[in-house]
């Protein structure tokens, strides 16, 4: 889970891309706690309001 979030931040706008639909999939398949679901949500949001790259922006959750 780590991992894909910190590629969120990547040099690259296509692996930032595929790591924007990691959180979708941690949320729908996996029983998270509450802290864990809270960095899911908040990280690629945040990451979102900075992200320059539209397509990468616009990727679904």
């Amino acid at each position: 889970m780590f991992g894909a979030l910190e590629t969120l931040t990547d040099r690259d706008p296509d692996r930032r891309d595929v790591a924007a639909d990691v959180p979708g999939d941690l949320l729908r398949g996996a029983t998270l706690d509450t802290d864990s679901a809270r960095l899911v949500v908040g990280c690629p949001v945040g990451v979102a309001v900075n992200e320059p790259v539209t397509k990468v922006r616009a990727s679904p959750p």
